[in-house]
């Protein structure tokens, strides 16, 4: 998948058809396989937020893969954290976005950092 979240490029059988649908079931993108096997397609809309996707396939006899997961990149930045200072000024607690690191510092030093 390219780092914009709107192209994606694969190979698979000559003529068949690939579709990519979002967790949901939606239908975001579709492409056909090309002579030499390669594909490219854009999504609508982008996914740049670590979104599962379904990619499957079908040939023109109508045969069907079984469908294939796949993971957007995650492009977005994350939204500004809650933290706030323990009453005795040695810890921060907050909520954040699950699983990317933060990192408390003062203007010139990292203090901690968490996962």
């Amino acid at each position: 998948m390219g780092q914009d979240g709107l192209t994606i490029a694969g190979t698979g059988e000559p003529g068949a058809n690939i579709r990519f649908y979002s967790a949901g079931g939606q239908l975001i993108g579709t492409a056909v396989v090309e002579v030499d096997g390669s594909y490219s397609a854009t999504l609508e809309p982008a996914q740049t937020n670590g979104q599962p996707l379904i990619v499957t396939q079908s040939d023109a006899a109508g045969n069907g893969s079984l469908p294939t997961a796949l993971t957007a990149p995650d492009l977005d930045a994350p939204a500004v954290p809650d933290a706030r200072v323990a009453v005795d000024g040695t810890s921060v607690v907050g909520i954040g976005e699950p699983r990317p690191s933060s990192t408390c510092v003062t203007h010139k030093e990292i203090l901690s950092k968490a996962i």
